[in-house]
């Protein structure tokens, strides 16, 4: 009796390892398959479409459904609207998932990555739309087996102007972003910034962190934000390098602009 299990359990390891190897090869054929990948793009347009009325573009690189990667590359984002004016172009992106949550949960908990993008945004006075379309993302507005808890922005660029085109802000960071439970929690590393207004250069050559924790429902008065950086001010050429340092909470702040000896 004993030996009859014994050659069972070896027949079912068998069969066992079989099906496994039969899905490791089905899953390597279909990663470089044209018609999966179609269907991986037609599916994130659709998401995109119906989650944040975006309409995305792009093309698929490299996908390895084993390891749950995908990257893409000269991916643009859009407002379907056409009148909330903003832009994303990211030259890659790569977006990956646990298999072990996915696994255990059923649930795809993606973490993104962008490199070397351009974010634009003309702004009024009502809210940031490119903001609230993070935040619904954030908010797991997407399908409810795909949620995404963390993004790594790096060598990117933000340019935003007002709506009358008084003023234009231009930034090159580096960026994390979190998914926590009171919102989306930034840290932000400038490596270049500068603002100008109706023509003059108010600030050049800033370079810091900032840290903000935005709520899901963009309330501006529950936005809080935290700035260090160091900056030139071209009218105050004389006093040397400028230091900014300040805190943002419920519509109130306090800033602090001064040089190394506070003259």
């Amino acid at each position: 009796m004993r030996q009859f299990f014994y050659r069972f359990f070896l027949l079912f390891l068998k069969i066992l390892l079989g099906c496994l190897l039969g899905c490791v090869i089905l899953l390597f054929y279909a990663s470089r398959s044209v018609v999966v990948r179609q269907e991986i793009k037609k599916s994130v347009q659709q998401t995109f479409k119906d989650g944040f009325d975006c309409d995305w573009d792009g093309e698929i690189e490299s996908i390895n459904l084993l390891s749950l990667n995908i990257q893409f590359k000269n991916v643009s984002i859009l407002p379907s609207n056409q009148i909330d004016d903003w832009s994303v172009y990211s030259h890659k992106f790569h977006v990956s998932a646990s298999l072990i949550d996915f696994i255990l949960h059923h649930r795809f908990t993606c973490h993104g990555y962008f490199n070397q993008s351009i974010i634009y945004e003309k702004q009024g006075v009502e809210k940031s739309h490119f903001v609230q379309v993070l935040s619904k993302m954030f908010a797991s507005d997407l399908p409810s087996n795909i949620s995404f808890d963390y993004v790594t922005i790096k060598q990117s660029q933000v340019v935003l102007q007002d709506a009358s085109d008084d003023w234009q802000g231009t930034y090159s960071y580096d960026c994390q972003m979190s998914r926590e439970r009171d919102g989306l929690h930034t840290q932000l590393y400038l490596l270049d910034g500068n603002f100008i207004y109706k023509g003059v250069t108010v600030f050049e050559n800033m370079f810091g962190n900032f840290v903000s924790v935005i709520p899901f429902d963009d309330d501006l008065q529950e936005i809080y934000s935290r700035v260090d950086c160091r900056l030139s001010i071209p009218s105050l050429h004389d006093k040397g390098a400028c230091f900014l340092v300040g805190d943002l909470y419920q519509g109130r702040g306090a800033f602090v602009v001064s040089n190394e000896d506070q003259s």
